[in-house]
Protein backbone atom coordinates (compact mmCIF):
# COMPACT_ATOMS: atom_id res chain seq x y z
CA UNK A 1 0.00 0.00 0.00
CA UNK A 2 2.94 2.24 0.82
CA UNK A 3 4.73 1.54 -2.29
CA UNK A 4 1.20 2.36 -4.41
CA UNK A 5 0.85 5.53 -2.37
CA UNK A 6 4.60 6.73 -3.08
CA UNK A 7 4.27 5.84 -6.92
CA UNK A 8 0.86 7.81 -7.03
CA UNK A 9 3.01 10.53 -5.10
CA UNK A 10 5.78 10.59 -7.92
CA UNK A 11 3.25 10.41 -10.89
CA UNK A 12 2.05 13.46 -9.83
CA UNK A 13 5.11 15.12 -9.14
CA UNK A 14 6.50 14.27 -12.19
CA UNK A 15 3.79 15.54 -14.36
CA UNK A 16 3.45 18.79 -12.29
CA UNK A 17 7.36 19.06 -13.82
CA UNK A 18 6.01 17.98 -17.07
CA UNK A 19 4.08 20.84 -16.75
CA UNK A 20 6.93 22.95 -16.02
CA UNK A 21 8.82 21.80 -18.87
CA UNK A 22 7.31 23.88 -21.63
CA UNK A 23 9.09 26.63 -20.51
CA UNK A 24 11.61 28.23 -22.05
CA UNK A 25 14.25 26.67 -20.52
CA UNK A 26 15.40 23.38 -20.74
CA UNK A 27 15.84 21.72 -17.61
CA UNK A 28 14.02 22.19 -14.73
CA UNK A 29 14.36 20.11 -10.99
CA UNK A 30 11.87 19.89 -8.16
CA UNK A 31 13.63 18.69 -4.56
CA UNK A 32 11.63 17.50 -1.38
CA UNK A 33 11.82 16.33 1.78
CA UNK A 34 10.00 14.16 4.13
CA UNK A 35 9.89 15.56 7.89
CA UNK A 36 8.47 14.52 10.50
CA UNK A 37 8.88 16.74 14.18
CA UNK A 38 12.17 18.19 12.32
CA UNK A 39 13.69 15.41 11.78
CA UNK A 40 14.03 14.50 7.48
CA UNK A 41 13.05 11.10 6.69
CA UNK A 42 13.19 10.98 3.15
CA UNK A 43 14.58 13.03 0.22
CA UNK A 44 12.47 13.02 -3.50
CA UNK A 45 13.96 14.45 -6.48
CA UNK A 46 12.31 15.28 -9.76
CA UNK A 47 13.86 16.73 -12.92
CA UNK A 48 13.15 16.88 -16.84
CA UNK A 49 15.40 18.11 -19.53
CA UNK A 50 14.98 18.40 -22.87
CA UNK A 51 16.37 16.23 -25.32
CA UNK A 52 16.87 16.05 -28.97
CA UNK A 53 16.28 12.85 -30.48
CA UNK A 54 18.04 12.39 -33.58
CA UNK A 55 15.84 12.69 -37.05
CA UNK A 56 12.79 14.13 -35.03
CA UNK A 57 11.52 17.50 -35.27
CA UNK A 58 9.57 16.95 -31.91
CA UNK A 59 10.36 18.18 -28.73
CA UNK A 60 10.96 15.48 -26.37
CA UNK A 61 11.65 15.43 -22.80
CA UNK A 62 13.63 12.73 -20.57
CA UNK A 63 11.80 12.86 -16.65
CA UNK A 64 13.53 11.46 -13.52
CA UNK A 65 12.58 11.02 -10.21
CA UNK A 66 14.38 9.81 -7.25
CA UNK A 67 12.85 8.99 -3.79
CA UNK A 68 14.97 7.53 -0.85
CA UNK A 69 14.57 7.60 2.70
CA UNK A 70 17.70 9.24 5.08
CA UNK A 71 19.04 9.17 8.57
CA UNK A 72 17.08 7.25 10.72
CA UNK A 73 14.47 6.27 8.44
CA UNK A 74 16.93 4.74 6.11
CA UNK A 75 18.16 2.42 9.36
CA UNK A 76 14.80 1.49 10.08
CA UNK A 77 13.23 1.24 6.72
CA UNK A 78 15.44 1.40 3.70
CA UNK A 79 13.82 2.97 0.24
CA UNK A 80 15.56 3.63 -3.23
CA UNK A 81 13.11 4.18 -5.65
CA UNK A 82 13.91 5.63 -9.41
CA UNK A 83 11.52 6.52 -11.99
CA UNK A 84 12.26 7.35 -15.67
CA UNK A 85 10.76 8.04 -18.74
CA UNK A 86 11.28 9.60 -21.81
CA UNK A 87 8.38 10.97 -24.28
CA UNK A 88 7.95 13.46 -27.31
CA UNK A 89 5.45 16.34 -26.76
CA UNK A 90 3.91 18.16 -29.48
CA UNK A 91 1.01 20.43 -29.37
CA UNK A 92 -2.18 17.63 -29.01
CA UNK A 93 -0.55 14.80 -27.33
CA UNK A 94 2.03 13.07 -25.10
CA UNK A 95 4.07 9.80 -26.34
CA UNK A 96 5.40 7.87 -24.10
CA UNK A 97 8.92 5.92 -25.85
CA UNK A 98 10.11 4.19 -22.65
CA UNK A 99 9.57 3.66 -19.14
CA UNK A 100 12.09 2.52 -16.60
CA UNK A 101 11.48 2.11 -13.02
CA UNK A 102 13.80 0.22 -10.35
CA UNK A 103 12.76 0.09 -6.72
CA UNK A 104 14.61 -0.85 -3.23
CA UNK A 105 12.40 -1.27 -0.43
CA UNK A 106 13.97 -2.87 2.48
CA UNK A 107 13.97 -6.49 1.30
CA UNK A 108 11.70 -5.83 -1.70
CA UNK A 109 13.80 -5.33 -5.19
CA UNK A 110 11.89 -4.52 -8.25
CA UNK A 111 13.26 -3.53 -11.64
CA UNK A 112 11.26 -3.00 -15.28
CA UNK A 113 11.91 -1.33 -18.26
CA UNK A 114 8.75 -0.82 -20.95
CA UNK A 115 9.63 -0.24 -24.44
CA UNK A 116 6.54 1.78 -26.27
CA UNK A 117 8.53 1.99 -29.84
CA UNK A 118 8.59 -2.12 -30.13
CA UNK A 119 5.04 -3.32 -31.56
CA UNK A 120 4.07 -6.59 -30.24
CA UNK A 121 3.96 -9.58 -32.83
CA UNK A 122 0.36 -10.38 -32.61
CA UNK A 123 -2.89 -8.17 -31.91
CA UNK A 124 -4.95 -9.05 -28.73
CA UNK A 125 -7.83 -10.61 -29.63
CA UNK A 126 -10.97 -9.11 -27.95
Amino acid sequence: MKSKFCLLVVIFLILLVALSAFAEENTEKLELSLRWRGLIGGLSTISSKEIPLPHSGQKSYLFNAELKTVGLADFLFKIKNEYSTLVICDSTEILPIWWKVKQREKNYKYEEKTDFTELPDKEPNL
